[in-house]
């Protein structure tokens, strides 16, 4: 199987953990395995329902979990990164002190007692079983948009080799000259081993120039982030593991003639340089207006109207679980709306956020991750979302860990040329910090 020239790397840091001993130096390593759970009958079913869509060939995903021989050797490895829901990956659960009105859609975390499943196999040596008699796979979750009714994609192919920081946007013209309304959408992926995420904004007519003008001579720019830096509204939030966006039955948000799509997409950096990629947007549209108006709406430290409760925004140089808050409104121009879905931003030294709406909790995310953002659906019938409209209080707090020990940024002060930490504030680029709820809004009407 083909693999990242970091593979051997991987499975070395992955050996090393096993031998020492985890999950658990009490741990039973020589249990009997004939009495539990074996990769044909319990293990292979799991890791294909919740796994192998990123770990399997040609996936961005390091390892192939749908290959016994190496799901054996990492087994222990696996079962403490499960253990610890470190994977798969999601951010958005419950804490001691915020607990979000409904469960969402498309949760990928197993159940505790998969989970239990999974160590014990380790533990046991991960036992093979009887091919003979294995247990059916379930089928693959379909991730096609089959009823879009645009494809919109850069014009030509992308040389990834181009890519030195992984972060590049790229302009998409819908060419429409009649107002449309976006009713589902979805990434129609290409190079897998290589793209971590693309995000998609609607950019506005008044600003299609601006954004025209930042292309390049190879069709494109670097940008970081552009939640918050720009004020574009988001639109799609990808990652591998992402089913179709569909907004609420009856809904749809508005694109003027002239506006812009622009195409962020996250490349891995530490993956070989080289290799082309043609990933595109499928796209519902509709020129029809539908009942209700959706829209996504920014909220936070972008918002000049919002307000850091005790002191000016500021991250003091090597403190960890620092917390900054700040209060703010829904915009003004928002009609009585219901909030369908909800997300937040920080950067590289972000690490837990809450959203509340007054004293009700609307997203916890307790251990941050950059790496894994995305859209959380409430799944809620529409007249049990929580209801906002333009002027309702809003609060969002923030945690950071501006410590060197904070890998993630470490890595970008390393590459920037820092040897150390420094006290941090808000602001565009990857060395300034963010604080940003995402509400997913559509129109409260019968």
């Amino acid at each position: 199987m083909q693999r990242s020239f970091l593979f051997p790397l991987f499975l070395a840091v992955a050996l090393a953990a096993t031998a020492c001993g985890s999950p658990s130096d009490d741990d039973d390593a020589s249990a009997n395995a004939e009495d539990g759970p074996t990769w044909h009958q319990d293990i292979a079913p799991l890791f294909h329902a919740h796994c192998v869509h990123c770990h399997s060939e040609g996936n961005i995903g390091p390892f192939a979990f749908d290959d016994y021989d190496e799901a054996k050797v990492l087994s222990q490895w696996i079962g403490n990164n499960i253990r610890q829901r470190v994977m798969p990956p999601w951010s958005a659960v419950a804490s001691d002190t915020c607990e979000p009105p409904h469960p969402f859609k498309h949760d990928v975390r197993l159940s505790q007692d998969e989970i239990d499943l999974i160590v014990d196999w380790g533990r046991r040596d991960a036992p093979e079983g009887d091919p003979a008699t294995a247990a059916p796979l379930p089928a693959p979750i379909d991730r096609e948009l089959e009823d879009a009714t645009h494809r919109l994609d850069r014009g030509s192919t992308w040389d990834i080799g181009t890519a030195d920081n992984g972060y590049f946007c790229f302009v998409l013209d819908p060419e429409f000259d009649v107002p449309h309304w976006l009713t589902a959408a979805q990434v129609v992926p290409d190079a897998l081993d290589l793209l971590h995420h693309v995000f998609l904004y609607l950019v506005p007519p008044e600003q299609a120039a601006e954004v025209d003008d930042r292309l390049g001579p190879e069709g494109s720019f670097e940008c970081f982030s552009s939640i918050a830096d720009d004020g574009f509204q988001p639109l799609v939030m990808w990652l591998p593991d992402s089913p179709p966006l569909r907004l609420p039955e009856d809904s749809g948000v508005r694109a003027e003639p002239g506006s812009r799509l622009l195409m962020q997409v996250h490349y891995h950096a530490w993956r070989e340089t080289g290799g082309l990629d043609q990933t595109a947007i499928d796209m519902k549209w509709t020129d029809e207006a539908p009942a209700r108006e959706a829209r996504f709406e920014v909220v936070g430290s972008n918002q000049p109207a919002a307000v850091v409760t005790d002191a000016p925004f500021s991250i003091p140089q090597e403190l960890n679980q620092h917390v900054e808050e700040l209060q703010t409104v829904v915009p003004a121009d928002v009609p009585a709306s219901r909030l369908w879905s909800v997300s937040g931003r920080l950067n590289h030294a972000g690490s837990g956020l809450e959203l509340r709406s007054g004293s009700d909790c609307l997203l916890s995310v307790p251990e941050w991750n950059l790496d894994w953002m995305r859209l959380y659906q409430y799944d809620a019938p529409l007249e049990e979302l929580p209801p906002l409209s333009g002027g309702d209080p809003l609060s969002v707090s923030c945690e950071y860990d501006n410590t060197w020990a904070n890998f993630g940024l470490r890595d970008v002060l390393e590459a920037e040329g820092h040897d150390a930490t420094f006290t941090m504030g808000l602001g565009p680029g990857e060395l300034a910090e963010m604080c940003v709820g995402v509400l997913g809004l559509v129109d409260d009407v019968p």
